[in-house]
């Protein structure tokens, strides 16, 4: 997975680190560890079908 900030930085991470997603009404909780994760707010997909192939993605890895 990778995200690009504002800045254009660039930050990677192998899907198989995730050990746990975890959906909330307006986030994503990716556990890369048991007290380790990356908070990812819905309000950064652009589109709707991003916001569905995300999930995809993530539940096919890992879920609660």
């Amino acid at each position: 997975m990778t995200s690009t900030s504002e800045a254009n930085f660039q930050s990677e991470i192998p899907l198989q680190l995730i050990i746990k997603a975890v959906e909330r009404k307006g986030y994503w909780l990716l556990y890369i560890a048991k007290s380790q994760f990356i908070y990812i707010p819905k309000t950064v997909f652009q589109t709707q079908e991003g916001l569905v192939a995300f999930k995809r993605i993530v539940t096919r890895t890992k879920s609660n």
